[in-house]
């Protein structure tokens, strides 16, 4: 039997992300996309929820980085309430 991580939760995540949003100059891409997901990721339940969220904002830039951030933090540890 193998050991499994608990994965962080989307409300942990949606934090993430809207500590990443605030470090970047407003109007940047970077910005937008860290701020797509930090709402995409707060009105949805499952991370998968917010990878359907994220269909909806309108620049392919913006979906491709959210997902890309999402995609690699799902990769690492999950959030455990310290620094992500």
């Amino acid at each position: 039997m193998t050991a499994t991580t608990p994965q962080a939760t989307n409300e942990q995540l949606a934090e993430r992300a809207r500590q990443l949003a605030i470090q970047f100059p407003p109007r940047t891409r970077e910005r937008r996309a860290a701020a797509a997901l930090w709402t995409a990721l707060s009105t949805t339940r499952t991370t998968a929820g917010a990878i359907r969220a994220l269909a909806g904002f309108a620049s392919p830039d913006t979906r491709a980085i959210a997902a890309a951030l999402l995609d690699g933090w799902e990769r690492q540890e999950p959030a455990t309430g310290g620094n992500p």
